[in-house]
């Protein structure tokens, strides 16, 4: 597969707001507490009556951090997150967390999920959602392949457990490549972080397609895409857009540091309160 048949036109406008008709969030705000204190108690009152799960690795607990670091500033919130494997009992309602499948493998993490879900941790009205890592897509994994076995498997899931709402959740990204010598290995056509990146907008955009609009699609990948600014961080690549992680948001280029922690977690608690 070349990197031309990744990407197709017009990714830009596929690559929509976290909200969706099954979802919708109120517009970002560049001051995360500000964005939750929008929102009213009787919202919160009505999500802490919900078990949401929620399946990741290390980008998710960077999210996490952000999601405690929010919540300890509204302290009357009855609402609370729980590692699984460190509760005795589970609550009737929260963020219910856990690691889930392995780093470079995406099948097992949503193999890790469904069996989750099979298990019943989330219950009637519950919401569950997990994600991919950027390090999913690193190598020359087919991301069209990716898409296909996590379609197939989220189907499966949502015929068994019609009563979940079930969450999808774009993969977050890498900042660009930086230095002249890896702008001129881009430039010759040699291998460059760039091309994982492609990778990564490729399942976002097959991703959006098939499931914003018709189901809840959390839009990380945007957000961590979109700088303080509302600059939205991007290259072209053979004239199509492929977005990139803001710099502002991560310290090593992949995970989130403790502004973007704050920023997408903010968006991510606005989604989950909006959910039918």
């Amino acid at each position: 597969m070349t990197l031309r048949s990744l990407l197709g036109p017009g990714l830009l406008g596929l690559v929509m707001a976290c909200g969706d008709a099954a979802g919708s969030e109120t517009s970002m705000s560049a001051d995360p507490a500000a964005a939750l204190a929008a929102l009213p108690d009787s919202t919160w009152n009505r999500l802490a009556s919900r078990r949401i799960f929620f399946g990741h690795q290390s980008v998710g607990r960077n999210i996490l951090d952000g999601v405690r670091s929010l919540l300890a500033e509204r302290p009357g919130l009855a609402w609370q997150v729980v590692s699984i494997g460190d509760a005795a009992t589970l609550p009737a309602g929260g963020l219910l967390e856990e690691n889930i499948g392995q780093n470079g493998d995406p099948m097992s993490k949503t193999q890790a999920f469904a069996a989750r879900v099979d298990s019943g941790v989330v219950g009637s009205g519950g919401i569950a959602l997990h994600k991919y890592c950027y390090v999913d897509f690193d190598g020359a994994r087919d991301p069209d392949s990716v898409f296909a076995d996590y379609q197939a498997a989220m189907a499966a899931l949502r015929q068994r457990h019609p009563e979940v709402t079930l969450v999808h959740v774009t993969s977050p990204l890498r900042t660009d490549i930086t230095g002249w010598k890896n702008q001129v290995k881009y430039r010759i056509g040699r291998a460059t972080g760039r091309d994982q990146n492609i990778r990564r907008n490729h399942f976002n955009r097959r991703l959006l397609e098939t499931y914003a609009g018709r189901e809840p699609v959390f839009d990380l990948a945007r957000l961590e895409a979109t700088g303080p600014d509302g600059r939205l961080h991007h290259f072209t690549h053979r004239g199509d857009t492929v977005l990139t992680l803001a710099p502002q948001w991560s310290d090593d280029g992949g995970h989130l540091n403790a502004a973007g922690q704050r920023w997408v977690a903010s968006r991510l608690l606005a989604f989950l309160a909006g959910l039918p």
